[in-house]
This record gives C-alpha cells, structure tokens and sequence, in this order.
C-alpha cells in the first residue's frame, strides 16, 4: 500500500481500507445493483423519493449508441454510461456533426472499458452495460449539481462527503455520521468554512 506506507492486516482489519480489501475478495456482496448508477436508482428512489429529487432518465440504450435525431427533446443532458466511474459529458440537444461523433466514440470506448483493474472491482462487469441520457440538474450558470456521498458499513452511514462545483474548481468536504467535519482531504481540496476551520 504506497499510500499508506504498510501492507493492509487482512487477518485483523481495523482502518476503513483494510476492511474495503477485505470486503473485495473475501465477503458476499448480494446487491450489486448499487454500482449499476440506473440500478442504484430504483433503492433510492423507494426509500428516499419525497426527499431526494433524481433526475429522470429520458433515453438509454443496451448498445454502443446514441439518440436519434429528435428522439429526445431538445435541452441540456448528462450523456453517462451505468457501469464506471468517470464516464459521463454534458450534452445539449439538438446535437451537431461534431458532438455525434464525440458522443459515439466515448459510448464505444465506455463499452470496452474495465473499470479499474486496479482497484478489483470486479462486480462492475457482472450487470449489464449501458449508456443513457440524464437530465441535467444544474442551474444554467455553469456550475455543476452539489453531489453527496454516504459511506455505509453494517447498514448504517459511518461518513459522508460533500462535492461542490464537480467539473470546474472541485472541492469536497468530509463528514462523520452526526455531522461533524472532519478536517482531512480525500482525493481533493477541502474549503475552510469559518464554521468548521478552528
């Protein structure tokens, strides 16, 4: 582990990782339809449906493909696949020559890609590809969506990050369950908030 600067203790885990690695290779993981991003769709939605708005899916397809022309109604869209990570390029429709071509070569790249050999996640590849057309839920001035994300261990939410401005000047901020910040950087910047900063 180069990162952490020692090898992980699998037979006595103690830190988030080792129990990750763990959890990789060695536990059963019976819903694997929480990596499919459409999948994962249907558990959030049944749960959390008045509280959290998802943005509708208004096209997807089981191929390496795009819409058709005045298929989808003009507009501003998130173009993803439902299997990676990183696989994901806004959109605005009608589109021109250009754009179906980009479009056409990230879905055929999208579909040949394994995601991360490294880091073993190997239940990416055990659901079916897709890519799909996602409305876009920012406000028009060029920012993107706050995003957050809540890591979950035995059913309950250890620690949750907050993503702000994804696309143009990334910032994340960590949280413990009860809301506490927590002063450390995962893979980017951390904002100082007066309200947290000591």
């Amino acid at each position: 582990m180069k990162r952490h600067g020692r090898l992980p203790n699998l037979l006595q885990p103690g830190t988030f990782t080792e129990k990750q690695l763990l959890f990789k290779f060695f536990a059963p993981i019976p819903i694997v339809s929480t990596s499919d991003k459409l999948g994962s769709r249907k558990y959030a939605s049944h749960y959390l449906t008045e509280k959290v708005r998802i943005p509708r899916v208004v096209w997807a397809s089981t191929t390496a493909d795009i819409p058709k022309p005045g298929e989808v109604a003009s507009g501003r869209y998130w173009f993803k696949s439902n299997h990676s990570s990183g696989t994901n390029m806004p959109v605005t429709l009608p589109l021109v020559h250009a754009q179906q071509e980009l479009m056409k070569a990230r879905a055929n790249k999208w579909f040949e890609r394994i995601h991360s050999r490294r880091l073993a996640l190997w239940w990416y590849e055990i659901f079916p590809k897709q890519v799909y057309l996602e409305e876009d839920l920012s406000d028009g001035d060029g920012f993107s969506a706050d995003d957050w994300k809540f890591f979950v261990s035995n059913g309950k939410v250890v620690i949750f990050q907050h993503d702000k401005d994804r696309h143009q000047n990334h910032i994340q901020t960590i949280f413990d369950r009860r809301g506490n910040h927590l002063n450390m950087e995962l893979y980017y910047r951390v904002l100082c908030y007066p309200t947290f900063c000591h």
